[in-house]
C-alpha cells in the first residue's frame, strides 16, 4: 500500500500533503543507508534488507493502529 487518497479542500492543504509526501525519500534513504552500513560491517545486504524492510513496515503499521485507537476514543 502506498497510501490513501485524500481529497484536499484548498491549495494550502494540497501543498501540506505534498510536503508530507516528500518525507518518503528520507524513509527510503534511511533503509538504504542502514542496509549499506550493515553490509559494510559484515552482514550480507540481502539479510539486512530482509530484516529492515519488515521492521520499518511493522513500525508504520503499529503507528497507524495506535493513531486509530487514539482517534476512536
Amino acid at each position: 500500500m502506498l497510501g490513501n487518497a485524500v481529497e484536499w479542500e484548498s491549495k494550502v492543504e494540497y501543498d501540506l500533503l505534498a510536503k508530507a509526501s516528500a518525507l518518503m525519500a528520507a524513509y527510503f534513504g534511511i533503509i538504504h543507508r542502514t542496509t549499506e552500513w550493515l553490509a559494510q560491517n559484515g552482514l550480507p545486504e540481502e539479510k539486512g534488507r530482509a530484516y529492515l524492510v519488515p521492521l520499518f513496515a511493522g513500525r508504520s503499521e503499529a503507528a497507524r493502529k495506535a493513531r486509530m485507537s487514539i482517534s476512536s476514543r
